[in-house]
């Protein structure tokens, strides 16, 4: 058998303790005849505890000569084999030790000693079979015959009659049971009859018994000399008076006959007697004589013969039969005629010669005899021959024969002498145990005979005999009655009271026939035949107990009778009869136990006594399997008693009877036991703890077919295995239990099967398990598709499946069943998802778990490949998208979708499926978090592809996918992480030219940017949104676009908000908008900030501080207003950092990076407004620096913006920072084609400065000015030198430097007398004559006596002095000569950005649920108890074997002497006069009436309680009609009303009840409380009060006036009720008939 799950290892170590323990209780069991036959060594201390071997056994093997058995050894080559062959042997000779013991006890009963003439049958039953009954027999004397001089030890012995003894020496009348027995030892002794000259023995007795005393033997018995004398001298004769015939013929007959009769008494003469003429001449002479002493002899002499016959005996041939019966017929001596009876009746013992004597005429001459005789006793022989002819008999014959016995018998009983009532009731005995007798004997009144000697003769072999008959008659329903009526019940009730056991088990057995009749058991019940029984339970007779417990049996099976078993304490015994050796009063007391349990009002007494140990006790016993069964079903009908059952072992029982091959008719009835069961929850923890998993398997495998994989199971059957699996499923512990167990398996074979009872069970199963664990058993998946394929839209098994799906998905095992199976597993998903079921939506969620569960394990391309072929994707999307409608749902199976999209090698086919653009529309149109996430997460896993470009670009566009990225970032409740997954989606489109025109057109993707940049601490998805502005401004036809966006705070929140590669970025970007004009306001304004920061910035890569330096120059060349905010937003400084980085420590740097800040620094000199903060800003330092460089557009540009903050009032810091030799170097080298510029620009500084009368006083402490000024006077240039002759002028009227400058070489004179002496243009003029004017400014003292001077002093008088006002003008850059171009070109810059790469998170997406166990449940049908003997059960009956056995009736044979002529004829001191008369009952039909009304107890009235059932308004038509009675309704017996009391007495006068018997019974049945109540001690009460009235025939009943007389409503009213009770009458007589039906339709399948 295949066992079902793991065994545990408490289970293997209790089955491998288990097994020794039936050999060690037979090796127990032969420990005792070891010890006796001393099989063990002789030095043993303690033989008790020494461990039996094999050498042990052999020894007790020989001893009881097994070994002779042919090929003992080869066949028992172990110990265990051994064991067995002698414990089978040690149970044989207990039995037949049983056996003998009995047959002992019975003779001793019956008190007759057959002879040992006796045929081979006969001496099976003797008692001289062994030495140990020799000693019964010894130690049990027989009563009497002490009084006669005998000893016990000679019963059977030879006789030997003291003198004197007389036949009325005896008391015949007295009660002994063996005065019989001694009366006709001393009437016909069989003892020695000496002859004259012979010593013969008259009857050879056997040797063991027959011993030869000696004279001191008698004289130690007490007897005299004077009677052994006399015993050992031949009696003479004595005959009765007669004519003496003097004749010499007679005298000659008589010694004849004497002869005759000596030769008889010898045995070694027999034969030869019969063979040489002795009969023939006996007979002839005994036909012949009239002579009473020679027919005496004769007939003595043909008694003896008689005795000694054999069936082929020679006798025969010479018609002794005949002869004796002419003899009969013709004598009237009473012992001839008794010689007669003897001789004939010894023939009848004959065996296998009855025919043949038949045949000779034996009948006539007996019948005769029993007629004509006088002596009862000779009746009594005759009537024996008789008897033991009469089974052989047949039709009229039979009848006739049987008539004339009982007419002895009854003429025998009325003489009321004990030995012949004894007769009497064994004569009616053995012929009630011939089914053809029975009937005529019990016609011709054998009831009467029995009961007649029941009360008048209490000895116990009467009784035995009588007890056994009624056993027999009782089988006859026509004698039934006629018990009942002749009160034979009580007296057998009384018989149940006596102490012999025999008797006991007899009457016992009368009353369980009588009992098996539904009509006569309530009768049995009131003669307290019940309390009885109940003691009689506890019997040490085992045959009794069977039987009492079959009666109680029946009584348990009557709803009127059952209570009083329960109140007689009659469950008690019951159970302990479980416990017993017999199986008979095991089984009956099982039957009776089971009624006991089928009832509501007896099942809890029964339980609470303890049946469930009892019938666990008994489980090894197979003959009783099936009433266990048929209890354990009845208990298990009670839900209240559950818990009890399984904790006293009834699941245990259960579990064994359905793992019993033989029992597989019982499985239906122990499947529903369990069914009902498990409906308690309470009761599954127990019931897992047995093999029941293994168990319910058993009836699954064996209905699977040879070759088949599915079982073929009965509706029935499968229902109920679904019923019990689904129940124990519904709790925790249990279901996890089940399981572990191979639950599964059986679970499987019952989703198979085509009944919906059992798949909706299976469901339910599949449901509960799944909840605590995983099932991947074979073929379990297949099972749970197949059971999920139903079209009925309002089962739960649809549902059931579902949420199975759904939970086995959550773990891993079963979601990597269902991805191998996914090919089988989506469509019956997807057909679930599609059904109309009222819980659509609740399927459709767990089918959509179950679903992205199954999709996210690793799936086989091929798999997907044959879903795509198969419909089945397309499918899911309709369903995910159209036929769904509830949000979740759609969300779960938006990852079932993504899970699509999971493996590599299918996605593409599954995005051109329409997988992405699925998960597109249902962010449209379900606005949560999981779907947007799902969808943004594949949209970047794409983006993340290699094959972006080729393969995904294009339909991700057409997907509109940029808008639903920017859509679903801008969105306000959007999660942190959708917003880095749109960056880096975004980021990767924008790396596609291609895409940009979709981007551009998104108006909120500046927006989007934003609210990702914004994330804290994200700096890398900061960082996406950098780089995708960098790329989107890569490409000038993108900038207005972005511009019209305010793409410049965007990247400036990007900037703020990200790392360093934001700013790279951003920058670039910044660069790359400040080259179009369109930007060029927006990025002055908004990202002029981020560019001079960015030039600042310490750490920041020189390529993106060069990328924002040319921004800015960009702007500040391009946009004269951006140079405004450069100087306000600290451009100088940063120029600084730069000029500083670029430069290096002591470098030069890159001139054409120092030439932007040139550039910068000259636009932003233009500002006027800046010139302060750009001197302050440390500017001057870095144009110093700048003019040191021999580039020489930078010394343009710095000349430039040298000039230009020369302009300003306050140039102090700026003369400071070293103005005066940023000039010097600016005019140090020759510049080319820039030196004029540079020239004219650095003159035009000294005059602004020289002009500046706060700053003339720091320009004059400058060392290097005149040699400045030297340079430019030098320069050929009118312009240049007409602003140095401006200069010398303002530091001349200066008047502190004025000695300073004099004196200096060369001086001061020197270069303005060199300026007068010029060319005399007008420009010369000019200059002399501010030379002049200047000279002028000298004190006299300091110039000198030159020519040259004087001269020039000389042109101020013609001078005019307006010219001196030009002087103190300012000289601007537009007011130079040569102009200076801008030399610089917008340009777009790039860098080098090595992007962080996303990778791609195609997480497998799973549904995670917290299965909370809320199990599934089907609720089953109630199950109604079975009661033995009701209409759903069999009868409980006696079987027809009558009791006991017919035996013929022997008489001994004693071979008759002389001596016994003397003594009177047995039976003569008895008349025929009757005594006593038959007991009869009278009036008997008072009787029938009384059984009328004891036996109608199916009185119900509405509403009311009577005779213990309670009828409920079910049981009525609505509103009372009249409905038509069927047939059936005749089983119900009819309302009467009560018949009127009798003088008060309410059964009349001829009831015989005792009155002590009728109260004790009503307080018996509680009268006023329980429903159950005596009628006789109650009927007034409850039928007056409660029966409708019935015109004229119930004004007898006595009552009151209201109850007689009702009024008119009070008489409608009862006529309503009396229409309900019909009603109800043919309501129940159908339920009976229908019950009955199903009765024989259970029995006709063998379920009983």
């Amino acid at each position: 058998m295949t066992l079902l799950g793991r065994q545990s290892r408490a289970a293997a170590a209790a089955s491998e303790r288990y097994k020794d323990v039936p050999k060690q209780g037979r090796l127990d069991a032969l420990r005792p005849y070891l010890i006796k036959f001393r099989c063990f060594p002789e030095n043993v201390d303690n033989v008790d505890t020494y461990p039996i071997s094999i050498e042990e056994l052999k020894l007790l093997v020989r001893r009881w000569n097994m070994h002779h058995e042919r090929n003992f050894w080869r066949n028992h080559p172990d110990k265990d084999s051994v064991v067995m062959a002698l414990y089978q042997k040690m149970k044989q000779k207990k039995e037949d030790k049983a056996r003998k013991l009995q047959m002992q006890k019975e003779h001793s009963l019956t008190g007759e000693s057959p002879s040992p003439r006796h045929n081979s049958k006969q001496r099976k039953h003797m008692h001289f079979g062994s030495s140990d009954e020799a000693d019964l027999s010894s130690s049990n004397p027989i009563p009497g015959l002490n009084n006669l001089g005998l000893s016990a030890g000679f019963t059977k012995n030879l006789f030997k009659r003291h003198m004197g003894m007389e036949h009325h020496d005896l008391d015949m009348a007295g009660d002994d049971t063996h005065l019989h027995e001694a009366y006709l030892h001393a009437v016909s002794p069989e003892g020695l009859l000496v002859m004259s000259r012979t010593d013969g023995i008259a009857h050879q007795v056997d040797p063991r018994f027959l011993k030869k005393r000696s004279k001191s033997q008698y004289m130690d018995n007490g007897a005299s000399p004077e009677v052994i004398k006399s015993e050992e001298a031949p009696p003479s004769p004595t005959l009765a008076p007669s004519e003496v015939q003097d004749d010499r013929k007679i005298r000659v007959k008589r010694k004849c006959a004497a002869a005759l009769l000596n030769m008889s008494l010898k045995e070694q003469m027999e034969t030869q007697f019969a063979e040489e003429g002795g009969l023939e001449s006996l007979l002839e002479l005994a036909l012949s004589t009239k002579d009473r002493e020679t027919l005496t002899y004769c007939m003595s002499c043909i008694l003896n013969l008689s005795g000694e016959g054999r069936a082929d005996s020679k006798l025969f041939d010479f018609g002794i039969v005949k002869a004796i019966s002419q003899l009969s017929l013709e004598t009237s001596d009473p012992r001839v005629m008794q010689y007669c009876a003897k001789s004939l009746c010894f023939f009848t013992q004959l065996e296998d010669i009855e025919e043949r004597l038949i045949s000779m005429g034996i009948i006539p001459p007996l019948t005769k005899l029993t007629i004509n005789a006088n002596n009862p006793v000779t009746v009594m022989i005759a009537c024996k021959g008789l008897h033991n002819i009469s089974p052989i008999l047949t039709g009229s014959m039979a009848d006739s024969v049987n008539k004339h016995i009982m007419d002895c018998v009854k003429r025998l009983t009325v003489l009321n002498v004990p030995f012949l009532s004894s007769f009497s009731g064994e004569v009616v005995q053995n012929l009630s145990c011939l089914m053809n007798a029975r009937q005529k004997i019990a016609d011709e009144g054998a009831i009467e005979v029995l009961n007649t000697l029941i009360r008048n003769s209490p000895n116990s072999r009467t009784m035995k005999a009588c007890a056994i008959a009624l056993c027999n008659l009782s089988q006859l329903k026509s004698c039934t009655k006629e018990m009942v009526n002749m009160d034979v019940i009580e007296v057998i009730t009384d018989m149940l009271k006596a102490d012999h056991e025999e008797t006991v088990y007899l009457c016992t057995l009368v009353l369980s026939n009588l009992t098996a009749q539904t009509e006569l058991r309530q009768k049995v019940a009131a003669k307290n035949g019940i309390p009885v029984l109940c003691s009689l339970l506890s019997s040490k007779s085992s045959r009794t107990s069977a039987v009492a417990s079959k009666s109680l049996a029946n009584f348990a099976t009557d709803e009127n009778t059952r209570g009083a078993v329960i109140r007689s304490r009659g469950v008690p015994p019951l159970i302990g009869l479980l416990s017993g050796d017999a199986e008979g009063p095991r089984h009956d007391a099982l039957g009776a136990l089971c009624n006991l349990l089928s009832f509501e009002d007896t099942y809890m007494s029964v339980i609470s006594s303890g049946v469930i140990p009892a019938l666990k006790s008994i489980m090894h016993h197979d003959m009783h399997w099936e009433g266990i069964s048929l209890g354990l079903f009845n208990i298990a009908t009670w839900q209240n008693v559950h818990m009890m059952l399984v904790d006293q072992g009834g699941a245990e029982m259960l579990t064994q009877l359905l793992l019993n091959k033989e029992l597989t008719h019982l499985i239906p009835q122990n499947l529903a036991s369990l069914a009902s069961l498990v409906r308690s929850s309470d009761t599954h923890e127990k019931l897992m703890k047995t093999n029941l998993v293994k168990a319910l398997w058993v009836p699954i495998q064996n209905s699977i077919p040879e070759g088949s994989a599915t079982a073929k199971l009965d509706r029935p059957t499968a229902s109920k295995i679904s019923s019990i699996l689904m129940y124990l499923s519904t709790t925790e512990a249990s279901a996890k239990k089940l399981v572990s167990d191979g639950a599964v398996l059986s679970l499987v074979q019952l989703a198979r099967q085509e009944f919906e009872e059992a798949k909706m069970c299976a469901s339910a199963m599949f449901y509960n398990l799944s909840l605590k664990k995983v099932l991947s058993d074979h073929g379990f998946l297949d099972a749970l598709i197949a059971t999920a394929n139903t079209s009925d839209t309002s089962s739960p098994r649809l549902v059931w499946c579902a949420q199975t799906f759904s939970n086995l998905s959550t773990y891993p095992r079963g979601r990597t069943m269902f991805g191998k199976e996914i090919v089988k597993v989506a469509p019956c998903l997807a057909q679930m998802m599609r059904s109309g079921h009222k819980e659509a939506s609740v399927i459709q969620r767990h089918c959509a778990i179950a679903l992205c569960n199954s999709l996210s394990v690793w799936l086989k391309s091929s798999d997907i490949e044959e879903m795509k072929e198969k419909g089945v994707v397309q499918d899911l999307i309709v369903v995910s998208v159209l036929r769904v409608n509830v949000d979740y749902i759609k969300e779960t199976l938006a990852k079932a979708l993504f899970n699509l999209l999971i493996t590599k090698d299918t996605r593409e086919l599954m995005v051109n499926q329409g997988i992405m653009s699925s998960l597109i529309r249902l962010t449209k149109q379900v606005q949560t978090s999981e779907v947007i996430s799902l969808c943004v997460t594949a949209l970047q896993n794409l983006t993340c592809e290699e094959k972006l470009a080729s393969t995904y670009a294009d339909t991700l566009m057409e997907m509109n996918a940029i808008h639903v990225l920017v859509v679903q970032t801008v969105t306000p409740m959007a999660h942190i992480e959708v917003k880095k997954m749109c960056g880096s989606a975004l980021s990767n489109l924008s790396r596609l030219p291609t895409t940009h025109h979709y981007f551009v057109k998104e108006p909120n993707l500046c927006h989007a940017l934003i609210k990702i940049s914004s994330i804290r601490h994200s700096e890398e998805w900061v960082e996406k949104c950098a780089e995708v502005i960098w790329n989107l401004t890569a490409h000038t036809d993108n900038h207005q676009a972005l511009l019209d966006q305010n793409v410049v705070q965007c990247i400036g929140h990007i900037i703020e908000n990200g790392n360093a590669a934001c700013r790279v970025l951003g920058v670039c970007s910044l660069t790359n908008l400040s080259t179009n004009p369109a930007g060029y306001q927006q990025v002055s304004e908004d990202g002029m900030f981020i560019l001079v920061a960015t030039m600042k910035h310490t750490f920041m890569p020189i390529e993106t501080k060069m990328n924002a330096l040319r921004a800015v120059c960009n702007l500040v060349v391009e946009y004269p207003e951006s140079r405004k905010t450069a100087v306000e937003e600290d451009l100088v400084p940063s120029l600084g950092m730069m000029m500083k980085s670029l430069m290096g420590a002591g470098g030069d740097g890159n001139e054409e990076d120092l030439m932007i800040v040139a550039k910068i620094m000259r636009e932003i000199s233009f500002y006027s407004d800046g010139h302060v903060t750009i001197q302050d800003s440390k500017g001057g330092n870095i144009l110093l620096r700048l003019s040191k460089l021999e580039n020489a557009e930078i010394k343009a540009d710095v000349a430039t913006a040298i000039l230009n903050l020369s302009t300003c009032r306050f140039v102090t810091q700026l003369i400071e920072d070293g103005v005066i030799e940023a000039i010097y170097w600016l005019t140090l080298q020759d510049l080319l084609g820039l030196t004029k510029t540079v020239y004219e620009r650095c003159v035009a500084i000294v005059r602004n400065l020289t002009a500046n009368p706060k700053a003339i006083g720091r320009v004059v402490l400058e060392s290097k000015i005149m040699m400045v000024l030297g340079k430019m006077i030098e320069y050929p240039s009118p312009l240049i030198k007409y602003h140095a002759c401006v200069s010398l002028y303002n530091i001349s009227c200066y008047p502190d430097s004025q000695e300073l400058f004099v004196r200096s070489s060369p001086g001061i004179i020197h270069y303005l007398v060199a300026l007068a002496e010029e060319s005399d243009d007008a420009n010369g003029l000019l200059m002399r004559s501010i030379c002049s004017a200047a000279l002028h400014q000298y004190p006299q003292d300091l110039l000198k006596n030159d020519p040259k001077v004087t001269n020039i002093l000389m042109v101020l008088l013609s001078m005019d002095t307006s010219i001196l006002d030009d002087c103190e003008v300012t000289v601007t850059d537009s007011d130079m000569a040569t102009k200076l171009k801008k030399g610089w070109e917008v340009v777009m810059t790039s860098c080098e950005y090595a992007g962080t790469e996303v990778v791609q998170s195609w997480l497998n997406i799973v549904v995670e649920r917290l299965l909370t166990f809320i199990p599934g449940k089907v609720e089953g049908e109630t199950l109604k108890a079975v009661e033995v003997g009701s209409s759903d059960g069999p009868k409980l009956q006696s079987g027809s074997r009558p009791a006991g056995e017919y035996n013929k009736m022997m008489i001994e044979h004693v071979k008759q002497t002389p001596k016994d002529f003397a003594m009177p004829v047995p039976g003569a001191e008895i008349t025929m006069e009757a005594k006593i008369e038959l007991f009869k009952k009278e009036n008997d039909v008072g009787a029938d009436e009384e059984d009328d009304l004891v036996l109608s107890h199916d009185y119900h009235i509405p509403g009311s309680h009577f005779m213990g059932e309670h009828v409920a308004a079910d049981d009525f038509s609505e509103g009372g009609e009249h409905l038509p009675v069927s047939p059936a309704t005749t089983k119900l017996p009819p309302v009467n009303a009560p018949l009127p009391p009798a003088e008060g007495n309410l059964f009349g006068a001829e009831h015989r009840s005792s009155v002590a018997l009728l109260t004790s019974m009503g307080s018996q049945a509680n009268i006023g409380n329980s429903p159950k109540i005596s009628m006789r001690s109650s009927f007034t009460t409850k039928i007056q009060g409660s029966m409708p009235l019935i015109p004229d025939s119930a004004k007898g009943i006595s009552g009151t006036s209201e109850t007689s007389i009702p009024g008119q409503k009070q008489i409608a009213r009862r006529e309503s009720m009396r229409q309900n009770f019909k009603a109800a009458q043919m309501k129940k007589a159908v339920k009976l008939e229908n019950d009955y039906k199903d009765m024989l339709l259970l029995k006709s399948n063998n379920l009983y």
